[in-house]
C-alpha cells in the first residue's frame, strides 16, 4: 500500500496496523478574527454605513414610501430613514430609492444594488466603488438641506 503525505510518498504501509491521527478543529479553536482585526473592522462601521468583505459600502436603510417628496429624514445608529415619493407597488419605491440615492451620493445608478429587503421597509443597499466617510458626509449634507 502507498500513502501520499504532503509531497512524501510512503511505501509498504499496512493500513490495518497503522493508526492515523486526524486533526479536527473543535469549536473552541474556530477561526475567529484576532483582537486587532476586530478593531480594524470597527473603524469601517459608521452607524448604518459599513464596508463589506469585498470593500463595497453597505447602507442600512429604513424606507418610508408614499411620502410627499424624496428626502433623508434621519441618520441614527440603526438605519438611514429615507422618505420616498413613490408608492410601494410593483417595486416602484425601490426604483425611486435607487434613483434618489444615486443623485444624492453622486454615483451611477448601476453602482447601487439593493441587496436585501426588496419587499420590506428595512433594506440593505450596496454601493460599489465608494468610500464610507464620503458617503456619510454626502448623506449629512443632504439632511442639512431639508432641515
Amino acid at each position: 500500500m502507498f500513502l501520499l503525505i504532503g509531497n512524501i510518498l510512503v511505501k509498504n504501509i499496512d493500513i490495518r496496523q497503522t493508526k492515523f491521527n486526524v486533526n479536527v478543529m473543535s469549536k473552541k479553536f474556530s477561526k475567529k478574527p484576532s483582537h486587532h482585526l476586530q478593531e480594524k473592522k470597527a473603524d469601517h462601521q459608521l452607524g448604518p454605513v459599513s464596508v463589506d468583505k469585498d470593500g463595497n459600502v453597505t447602507l442600512r436603510i429604513q424606507a418610508k414610501p408614499g411620502a410627499k417628496r424624496n428626502q433623508i429624514s434621519d441618520f441614527n445608529e440603526e438605519a438611514i430613514s429615507v422618505a420616498i415619493a413613490s408608492p410601494p407597488v410593483d417595486g416602484q419605491a425601490n426604483i425611486e430609492l435607487i434613483k434618489y440615492l444615486s443623485s444624492v451620493l453622486d454615483v451611477k445608478k448601476s453602482s447601487i444594488n439593493l441587496d436585501k429587503g426588496c419587499r420590506s421597509r428595512h433594506k440593505t443597499v450596496i454601493i460599489i466603488g465608494s468610500i464610507p466617510s464620503i458617503i456619510t458626509e454626502k448623506i449629512m449634507k443632504e439632511m442639512e438641506n431639508y432641515s
